[in-house]
């Protein structure tokens, strides 16, 4: 595997994992609740933006022939 997709696989688990973390926190945590609306509002839309980024990623490696589900 060549350096650049190395660091992409690297962007995706991380960035994975990021994602996975705050769609708990804002679908599982009952802190999230207590927030105030435009706080929980930029935290919903930080997530969106983070899927759509993840997206684009997992398009990339596939595009390089990389599968990520066996990552």
């Amino acid at each position: 595997m060549e350096a650049f997709q190395e660091r992409m696989v690297n962007e995706y688990k991380e960035l994975s994992d990021r994602v996975v973390k705050l769609d708990k926190f804002i679908y599982s945590n009952p802190l999230f609740d207590k927030l105030n609306k435009q706080e929980r509002f930029l935290q919903v839309q930080q997530l969106t933006g983070m899927r759509v980024y993840l997206t684009s990623l997992i398009s990339r490696l596939e595009h390089q022939g990389i599968n990520v589900s066996e990552l």
